[in-house]
């Protein structure tokens, strides 16, 4: 992911997009420290592929 976000950037779409590495890595961190603790069990689901075919 690095490696392109290296090789793109990181252009702002929105007023609320990330656009530095330093800021993408500090959310990514904050997304692992925090889990899915704070998901909703329909929230869980949708990002959950399903198994069956």
């Amino acid at each position: 992911m690095l490696e392109i976000v290296d090789a793109t950037g990181l252009p702002a779409l929105t007023d609320e997009t990330i656009t530095s590495r330093e800021r993408l890595l500090e959310s990514l961190e904050a997304v692992r420290e925090r889990g899915t603790r704070s998901m909703t069990r329909s929230t869980k689901r949708s990002f959950v592929p399903s198994l069956r075919s």
